[in-house]
């Protein structure tokens, strides 16, 4: 049993390594902003023009 716990503990290691990888090329390469979709929905052309 303590093997089993050993050997689980240290693949949270990669396994932590590998998601925080995935999710940051995800965030980083999705095209758009938060700020620009808000500014598209609620915002003038004045708004968007100001932001470019």
């Amino acid at each position: 049993m303590f093997s089993y716990i050993i050997r689980r503990l240290l693949l949270v290691v990669p396994t932590l390594f590998l998601v925080s990888i995935i999710v940051f090329m995800a965030i980083r390469f999705i095209p758009g902003d938060v700020i620009d979709m808000m500014i598209a929905q609620l915002g003038t052309s004045v708004d968007i023009d100001a932001r470019v």
